[in-house]
């Protein structure tokens, strides 16, 4: 069961890939979802990893994957 931001942060990945074509940057997603912190978003990305719902390349920019 994801949060409500954990929700938020799916869908604006998801939303941000069929506009654009490829992945969001961290402060990206935070714009989309009107965070102020990308900390909190990274965070956020974590626990959406660790449930198995994205991929993401630390050291690569905009490399977030939907696995779900």
């Amino acid at each position: 069961m994801l949060t409500t931001s954990q929700d938020k942060i799916l869908n604006a990945i998801k939303f941000y890939y069929r506009m654009f074509g490829f992945s969001p940057s961290v402060r990206d997603i935070a714009d989309l979802c009107g965070m102020k912190s990308i900390n909190t978003v990274r965070q956020h990305l974590q626990t959406l990893k660790q449930k198995g719902l994205i991929s993401m390349e630390e050291s690569k920019a905009r490399a977030i994957k939907i696995l779900s």
